[in-house]
């Protein structure tokens, strides 16, 4: 089973290599893409490749804030089908995947009508490291399920109040934490 339409001839921009040098499939695509909050089974994302306009699926790796997270979500809406299989599938099919780590978030975050977990906001140590860790687990969860190191995965930070100077202070020290953490797990 493979693609049925034609590619489009937009270049894919190779990013860089995974660990170890090879092929891998990392690149930054200039195709459309959409986010996923529940797991579509491959019949779903079968349907969806060949009569929509999508390349790339944003998938939910996990984090202390989401619901949905792949590993546990791939078998309840594909029996059958391991969270690492349903990855390697659909990216074999065709799809690129865009991981999201939607993980604590900021303590003057402005939507109330959400329960959200959030990290501390009286010390920027504090936020780094707490950010550090979150990446800890979101490389844990992203090579769980099979993506090569040098993978890229992106934090879902909601909107929170940036007038509030000590808050945008903690932000800023988590979301560097999450970088550090990242990246010395080799993932980014």
């Amino acid at each position: 089973v493979g693609p049925s339409r034609p590619r489009p001839d937009l270049p894919l921009r190779p990013l860089r290599q995974p660990e170890g040098g090879g092929g891998g499939g990392l690149h930054t695509s200039v195709h459309l893409g959409f986010d996923i909050a529940l797991v579509l089974p491959h019949a779903d994302m079968q349907a969806w490749w060949n009569s929509s306009p999508y390349y790339d699926v944003g998938v939910y790796l996990g984090g202390e804030n989401e619901k949905y997270p792949l590993s546990t979500e791939v078998p309840l809406r594909d029996p059958g089908t391991s969270a690492a299989q349903w990855v390697g599938d659909d990216v074999s099919y065709g799809w690129g995947l865009i991981p999201f780590w939607a993980g604590l978030q900021s303590p003057c975050y402005t939507d109330t009508s959400k329960n959200f977990s959030t990290f501390p906001e009286s010390n920027p140590t504090t936020a780094f490291n707490v950010g550090a860790n979150d990446a800890g687990a979101a490389a844990k969860a992203a090579s769980n399920l099979g993506l090569g190191k040098g993978s890229i995965i992106y934090y879902d930070m909601e909107n929170y109040d940036q007038t509030n100077s000590s808050c945008q202070s903690a932000v800023v020290s988590f979301l560097d934490g999450w970088v550090y953490g990242l990246e010395n797990s080799s993932y980014g």
